[in-house]
């Protein structure tokens, strides 16, 4: 259901809302609350149940009870993360609601967002006619992800200092985040981020720009050895879980990748070429970094003049970068505005933030 809310159209008017956005921030503090006291009685619980050692507790060893308590705990965690992640869709569905009613989104905007979707399901339609299916993910659509990244005023600053650090356009930085975002990115991905905002660090590629640390370690050594912008701040990133998983410390960790292939394509100038750089993020560049399988791009040469690996005809540029190609057209209109076009002011990242429980160590 929530996902319906989120997604529904801004031609909605107030009057037509059986429930209005201040009870959604209602219901979501109410939920965000009960989060909260989940995590604080299971706080509370662990300190007792973690601290048995010994043999002897009412008739049974503390190994037992406490490996009979483990099962629940976990399930009472679990259930805390949804209530949570639930309440964040509340906020997400009521901010929608408040641009619809708000009338905040310029008629150019408008427009131009609608015909970035009308091409990308277009170019859908092309890739799938040819056999060729691109990465899609249904956690994000791309009204939303445009929504945060760029119309998010706090996440659109971001954006722009970050690129300005690594000497990039803040298009290419934009599109290749909002592209991982809408086509790369599903609700194990949100969970991941939730832990690791936490300090819990499970897999590869956390954060909304799903950076992967083979090609992050590589980016940092090859900014300095390249003497490239942002050299320095690289050496210094904040290699935590909790940072990764931010969108601050993700997009960072993607501005470092994107500094790298693009001056290792010789520059960025068009859309295109920003298509094929996200191409190279996301899918590599044969035997360019260590151990990374390279699967997008057959040589730096063949990178370089945005020939795919098995490519040919209008695809040429590669499945994936001919499909978000139009997320570049976009973001290189949005940023030669002088302002931003539009700001959704309580446009927030959905997060899962649990409360933090120390693991299950059973007593020796």
């Amino acid at each position: 259901m929530l996902d319906r809310l989120a997604k529904t159209s801004f031609d909605v008017q107030m009057v037509d809302i059986l429930v209005h956005p201040t009870e959604l921030r209602q219901i979501s503090d109410q939920l965000k609350s009960g989060a909260q006291k989940i995590g604080t009685a299971l706080q509370a619980i662990d300190n007792d149940i973690l601290s048995l050692k010994g043999d002897g507790f009412m008739g049974n060893c503390a190994n037992a009870v406490q490996m009979h308590y483990a099962p629940k705990r976990d399930a009472l965690l679990k259930a805390k993360n949804i209530v949570g992640h639930f309440s964040e869709d509340l906020i997400l569905a009521a901010s929608r609601f408040e641009s619809a009613d708000s009338n905040q989104i310029s008629a150019y905007t408008m427009e131009r967002r609608d015909l970035l979707g009308q091409e990308m399901q277009k170019r859908y339609e092309q890739l799938k006619n040819a056999g060729l299916v691109p990465a899609t993910t249904d956690k994000f659509d791309s009204e939303t992800a445009i929504g945060i990244v760029l119309l998010n005023p706090e996440n659109r600053k971001v954006i722009e200092e970050t690129a300005k650090k690594y000497g990039l356009d803040p298009a290419l930085l934009a599109g290749a985040v909002t592209a991982e975002m809408d086509l790369d990115y599903d609700w194990k991905d949100g969970i991941q981020d939730g832990l690791g905002r936490i300090g819990i660090g499970l897999g590869d590629g956390p954060g909304v720009a799903n950076v992967h640390n083979a090609s992050l370690e590589f980016a940092i050594q090859y900014l300095k050895s390249h003497d490239l912008p942002g050299k320095d701040f690289a050496q210094t990133y904040d290699w935590s879980a909790s940072n990764r998983s931010s969108f601050t410390g993700s997009v960072e960790g993607a501005a470092i990748v994107l500094a790298m292939y693009a001056d290792a394509h010789g520059g960025v100038s068009t859309s295109d070429d920003m298509a094929v750089v996200w191409g190279a993020y996301k899918n590599g560049i044969k035997d360019f970094v260590l151990n990374d399988p390279g699967e997008g791009y057959a040589s730096v040469e063949d990178f370089q003049n945005n020939i795919a690996n098995g490519a040919s005809g209008d695809f040429i540029m590669g499945t994936n970068a001919y499909y978000a190609q139009p997320y570049f057209e976009y973001f290189r209109e949005a940023f030669s505005q002088p302002t931003p076009d539009v700001q959704y002011q309580n446009y927030p990242v959905p997060q899962i933030v649990p409360t933090p429980n120390p693991p299950i160590t059973p007593s020796p």
